[in-house]
Order: structure tokens, then sequence, then C-alpha cells
């Protein structure tokens, strides 16, 4: 695949997140920086304080920086925070994989590993697809900056029945 089909497969991509997932919202779900809490294992003070924190109303007002500072936080969210939060890790990782030091990438790919979430209660079937065509994308063109070979584990074992 030339460089500009891989720019215009992501940039595809993309575009659907934000048309799939355009009107999901957080609602009651863990937020950002709570999760970050509970993963230092803090206290509900400190939930609570951190969840004050996090103004934003849409997922995709959530800042690049909270994104590639905060990649850990995925496997701390509730059902309703996982979902809010996914679309907005995995348009970074698409728009900054190559060029990131950060392991948002990486972490956003292990969010879908099997085993961890019911996904078929989360998703609905276009989400599905869209995830799959993220999956997908990131095993083919990892290329050493992301974890491609851990994209092809979910893909194998759950989302392949998403495949166009």
């Amino acid at each position: 695949m030339a460089r500009d089909d891989h720019l215009v497969d992501s940039a595809s991509i993309i575009s659907d997140i934000e048309r799939v997932f355009a009107k999901v919202s957080r609602g009651d779900g863990v937020t950002l920086h709570e999760a970050e809490v509970i993963d230092d294992c803090g206290g509900d003070r400190a939930r609570a304080r951190a969840r004050r924190s996090d103004t934003d109303k849409r997922w995709q007002d959530v800042t690049d920086t909270h994104i590639s500072e905060h990649y850990s936080i995925l496997s701390f969210l509730d059902t309703a925070g996982f979902r809010y939060y996914i679309p907005a890790y995995m348009r970074w990782s698409l728009r900054h994989f190559k060029e990131s030091d950060s392991a948002t990438s990486d972490f956003t790919i292990y969010a879908f590993q099997t085993g961890h979430r019911p996904f078929d209660t989360i998703f609905s079937d276009d989400e599905s697809r869209v995830i799959t065509r993220f999956l997908r994308f990131m095993r083919d063109h990892g290329d050493g900056h992301a974890d491609e070979v851990a994209a092809g584990d979910p893909l194998s074992s759950y989302w392949h029945r998403y495949d166009d």
C-alpha cells in the first residue's frame, strides 16, 4: 500500500469514528481524571475532585494532551466511560501513533482484548465495524510504532465477526 493510501485509509476510519460515535455521551460514567485516581487507589474525595476537573461534554472535546498523558486509564473506566472515551482514543491513535512517544496507541489496542468487557452489549454493529477497521489498520500499519501483534489478537478472537 502506498503512503498516500495509508493516509486515505486512516482518514476514512477517523471520519467513520466521528460519524458513528457522534452522539455518544459520558453521562454518569467514570471520567478520565477520575480513572487516574482509581488507578492510584484514591478515595471517594479524590475521585470527586478529579471528576470535577473533566469539563468536556463531548468525547470530541477531550484534548490530545489529556489522551497522550493518560494512556493507561481505559482499563479503569466503567462501561459508560469506556464507550465515551474510546472513540477519542482511537482517533488520537490514528492521528499520532507514528510520531508520538506516548503509549496511548498500544493501550487503546489492548483495551479491545477479549475477556475485558462484554463488547457485544457495549457497542452497536456499526460501532463494532469501525473498531474492527481500527484494529485491522493498526495491525497492518503499526510498523513498530503501535503494537500490531496485539492488534491481531482481538481481531482473530472476537472482532473478525464485524469484518466488512
